[in-house]
């Protein structure tokens, strides 16, 4: 859980050889959300589950949301 943490930005491939499949960053200032933040475990089956509501996002680029399933796929 990183939720409540007054994070701006996941640095570039910090998920990138975890095993996280939920990510809990809401309630911080994240911005923008993209693919190079999770690298390749996104979209490969590692993080399945990400919550960021109660961020001013205004950016969330095509890649990262390339293959990703909606809620209850």
């Amino acid at each position: 859980f990183l939720d409540g943490n007054r994070i701006h930005e996941i640095p570039e491939g910090m998920l990138s050889s975890t095993s996280v499949q939920n990510l809990y960053i809401f309630s911080n200032n994240i911005q923008a959300l993209k693919k190079s933040m999770f690298g390749p475990v996104h979209n490969q089956g590692g993080i399945q589950n990400i919550q960021a509501q109660r961020n001013p996002i205004r950016n969330i680029s095509v890649e990262f949301l390339r293959g990703l399933k909606e809620d209850g796929e």
